[in-house]
This record gives structure tokens, sequence and C-alpha cells, in this order.
């Protein structure tokens, strides 16, 4: 699951985060959202790879406890949900969405004691 997780969930949730991110360094203050089309398209392939990798979780032998399938769902349904905002280039949702699944994410990390 740790694989799983690092090399397959986090980066394509990663992408999805970054929507919000903000640089500031010595060339000053950018916004790692995304701008052209290549952008958009980087979205759409994390969100996309982000739904699937949620079916993998709902694998009956990775199951961790009762409440496992629940978070994987949520995750299913905030997935979608990025995607067809970055499909439609809608900066605005994919932001609230980025926001959610934060909350799923750290939710199911502190019911699973790894914060």
């Amino acid at each position: 699951m740790k694989t799983f997780m690092e090399h397959v969930l986090t980066p394509a949730a990663t992408k999805i985060w970054e929507v919000n991110a903000v640089v500031i360094d010595v060339k000053g203050e950018r916004d790692l959202g995304p701008k052209t089309d290549e952008d958009w398209e980087n979205l759409v392939s994390a969100s996309a790879t982000l739904v699937e990798a949620t079916n993998a979780l709902m694998i009956p032998q990775r199951q961790r406890d009762a409440q496992w399938n629940d978070y994987a769902k949520r995750l299913a349904n905030i997935a979608k949900k990025a995607y067809v905002a970055a499909e439609a280039q809608d900066l605005k949702s994919i932001s609230e969405v980025s926001d959610q699944l934060d909350g799923v994410c750290a939710a199911c990390h502190r019911h699973l004691g790894l914060e």
C-alpha cells in the first residue's frame, strides 16, 4: 500500500492540490495553477488516475478496516468532480475540489493513525 500511495495516489493528488499553490522565491510570486492547454491536460490525467486508483483501493485484500471503503468511495466522488472540472477547465471548481480532496485524505490518515 505504501508504494501505491507514494507512486500513484500522492502524485495524482498533488497535481490537483497545486491549483491552489503559490510559490514565493527570489524570482517573485507565482501560482502553480494551470495556465496552458498542457497544464490542463496534465490535470485531467491526474484526475483520471485518481478516479481509477480508487477502484484499486477497494480491492478486498487492501481493506484496512470497516471504514476503508467509505473513505475510498468519498475519494472516488471527489476525484470524479476533479476530472469533470479539469475537463471543463473550470479553475474555481477544481480549486474547491482540491480543498475537498485535502479533507478526505487528512480524515482517512487521521482515522488510520498515519498523522
